[in-house]
C-alpha cells in the first residue's frame, strides 16, 4: 500500500474545513480514513452534527493556515457552548 500523500491530506482538510459541514467531514472522514487510528473516523463519523461542527470549530482555531476564520470560529463555539473539550 503506497504512503498517503500528507501534503494532499491538508489540504484537503483545510477546504473541509472552509466549508463547515458535518457532511463534509464525514465524507473527508471516510476518504481518509487509513490516515486516523484504527476505528477512529468510523466512531467520529457516527456523531450527531452539532458534536462534528464543534470539532471542526476547534480544528479551524488550531489551524494557522485558516486564521481568517479564528474568530468567527470562536464565536461559534461561546455560541453554542462548545468551548469545552471533549473526547470522541
Amino acid at each position: 500500500m503506497a504512503e498517503p500523500d500528507m501534503r494532499q491530506y491538508a489540504q484537503a482538510l483545510q477546504a473541509m474545513l472552509r466549508q463547515r459541514s458535518p457532511v463534509a467531514y464525514r465524507a473527508f472522514l471516510k476518504t481518509w480514513s487509513d490516515i486516523h487510528e484504527r476505528g477512529v473516523a468510523e466512531r467520529l463519523a457516527k456523531q450527531d452534527d452539532a458534536t462534528l461542527r464543534t470539532r471542526i470549530e476547534r480544528m479551524i482555531i488550531d489551524l494557522p493556515e485558516l486564521a481568517d476564520l479564528h474568530d468567527s470560529a470562536r464565536e461559534h463555539l461561546a455560541a453554542s457552548g462548545g468551548n469545552r473539550r471533549g473526547g470522541i
